[in-house]
C-alpha cells in the first residue's frame, strides 16, 4: 500500500491571520464545532509545524491574533497531540491526503 510522503523543506511563511468573529459565547461555540473553523484551525497548526520543523524551531506560530500583536503558538511538546487531532479530523470527515500528511508529520516528530 502506498502512502504519500512529506518532505520537509525550508520555506517562508507568513503568519495568518485569524479572523472569526464571534458576538457572543454560544457564536463563538458554534464556529468553534463547525468544520469550517476546525479545518482553519488544523490547517494553520499543520502548515506551521511544518515551517517550524523545517527551521528547526520549538514553536510553532499559528495565527496572529486580530489585535496584531498577539501570536497563537503550539510549543514543541503539543505537536504530537495537535497532530493526531488533526488526522483524525481529517479522516473523519474523507481528507485521506490531509490525514497522511498528519500521519507523515507525526513519524518526523
Amino acid at each position: 500500500m502506498a502512502t504519500a510522503t512529506t518532505k520537509v523543506k525550508k520555506i517562508k511563511r507568513l503568519v495568518p491571520l485569524l479572523t472569526l468573529h464571534a458576538y457572543t459565547e454560544e457564536h463563538f461555540q458554534f464556529i468553534e464545532s463547525g468544520i469550517d473553523g476546525q479545518d482553519k484551525v488544523f490547517t494553520g497548526a499543520i502548515d506551521s509545524i511544518k515551517y517550524a520543523l523545517a527551521e528547526g524551531k520549538n514553536e510553532a506560530e499559528v495565527f496572529l491574533l486580530q489585535d496584531y500583536t498577539s501570536v497563537v503558538a503550539l510549543h514543541k511538546k503539543d505537536w504530537h497531540t495537535t497532530l493526531n487531532k488533526a488526522m483524525i479530523f481529517y479522516a473523519d470527515n474523507g481528507n485521506f491526503d490531509k490525514a497522511i500528511e498528519c500521519q507523515d508529520l507525526i513519524s518526523l516528530l
